[in-house]
Formats: structure tokens, C-alpha cells, sequence
């Protein structure tokens, strides 16, 4: 195999490329047309480019939008700022989810959610302009790591105590959610700003990376050979 470790390579992948113009914009067809997108892109990874993945959601965002203006007479409308990372969100559903099924759920969720934490300190301490450049990966690397948890959460337990380990991880993530908020506003002074706050807390995610990649591998793997009833 060619070395290529000094070369790199940029990846765009377009909104239209997961809802394609006059096509069904349903969710499971966008999911699919993303699990498709990796295939090539796996190529490159395994003639060892360096690579960076950067995709548009103008489609999603678009549908966004009309259910947003629908909608205005019963629910307040959300700025297009955060339509836009939400889309990013769902498309990094699938993607994480995907990629993970191919490179191992440990691996892509130590990468995930270790990303999380740098991402967030450039966000708030880098430049201006870096804003809208460093939201939406936060938010794919956020909705990623989420995904890889809950496929952990099912595949490492029997069929028998999956609704079990479901209700238990929702549970873990409320007294997580709160347990930060709380944090927060210990480390917060009054009339202080929480961002130092906010920065230090969200470091506390590498302890999940750790958590994640200390688990048994279940990418590619039958799930009665994970976790046969006993």
C-alpha cells in the first residue's frame, strides 16, 4: 500500500448528496444515502490519506425552516442558527453510527467525545470569526458520541435486560445534565461570567471517552455473541 501519511485530502459532502433534488427527503432515505457516502471515503482512509470531512445541510435546513414557519402559531420559532446545528446533528447520527459499524464503536467514540471538549474551548475562547466554523462540528461530535452510548447501551446486554440498560442510561444522562448545570454554578461567582465554567466542565467528557474505549468492542459483531442470554 502507497503511503500517502504527508498527503490530505478534502471531502465535501452536500446537503443534496443525502436529499437529492426531486427525490423522497424522508429521514431513513437521507440516513441511507449517508451510510453510502462512507464507502469511498474509507477508501482514502485505508490507502492512508489524511482526511477532513466537511458536508452542507441547506436542504435539511430549508425543511427546517418550513416546519419552523408552520409552526409559529403554537411553538416559538427557533433562529436559524440553531436549525442549522441541529440539522448537523442528525446527519451526524447516521454518520457516527455508520462509521463506527466500520471502524468500532471504542475508537469512534474516543475520537468523538474527545473532540467535544477541544472544540468547545475554541469556541469560546478563539477568534470571532472561528464561531461558525467550530459550532456544528461540537455539535456532530456531541449527537456522535451520543449515538455510539446508546448502541453501547443495547448491544453489551442481553435481549432480556436492554429496556433496562435504555431506562438506565437515559437516567445517567438527566443526573449527568444536572450534575453539570450544578457544577457550573458552584464555579460560577455572582456577576462572574460561567464560560471558565462552562470550559472545565465540559472537559469532564473525556472521562466517557475513557469510559467508551475501556468497553468490549460490539462493531461487527453478532449481538448473541456479545451478549447471549445466560
Amino acid at each position: 500500500m502507497t503511503d500517502r501519511s504527508e498527503e490530505r485530502v478534502v471531502i465535501a459532502i452536500g446537503g443534496n448528496a443525502l436529499s437529492p433534488a426531486g427525490g423522497p427527503a424522508e429521514i431513513q432515505t437521507q440516513f441511507r444515502h449517508t451510510r453510502e457516502s462512507l464507502a469511498p471515503i474509507l477508501e482514502f482512509a485505508r490507502h492512508g490519506w489524511g482526511i477532513a470531512i466537511v458536508h452542507g445541510n441547506g436542504p435539511q435546513v430549508g425543511d427546517a425552516l418550513i416546519r419552523n414557519e408552520r409552526a409559529r402559531s403554537i411553538v416559538d420559532q427557533l433562529p436559524l442558527g440553531v436549525l442549522v446545528a441541529g440539522t448537523a446533528g442528525i446527519i451526524g447520527h447516521p454518520f457516527a453510527g455508520r462509521l463506527a459499524d466500520r471502524r468500532g464503536r471504542r475508537l469512534v467514540g474516543l475520537v468523538f467525545f474527545s473532540a467535544f471538549p477541544l472544540l468547545s474551548l475554541l469556541f469560546y475562547r478563539g477568534p470571532g470569526w472561528v464561531l461558525p466554523l467550530v459550532w456544528v462540528p461540537m455539535i456532530f461530535a456531541l449527537t456522535g458520541g451520543s449515538t455510539i452510548t446508546r448502541a453501547l447501551a443495547t448491544e453489551l446486554f442481553p435481549t432480556s435486560h436492554r429496556g433496562t440498560a435504555s431506562g438506565w442510561l437515559q437516567l445517567t444522562e438527566t443526573l449527568g445534565a444536572a450534575a453539570g448545570l450544578f457544577a457550573v454554578s458552584w464555579l460560577t461567582a455572582p456577576g462572574e461570567s460561567a464560560i471558565p465554567a462552562v470550559e472545565l466542565v465540559s472537559f469532564s467528557v473525556l472521562v466517557a471517552a475513557a469510559v467508551v474505549f475501556a468497553l468490549p468492542e460490539t462493531g461487527r459483531r453478532e449481538l448473541e455473541e456479545i451478549s447471549a442470554e445466560r
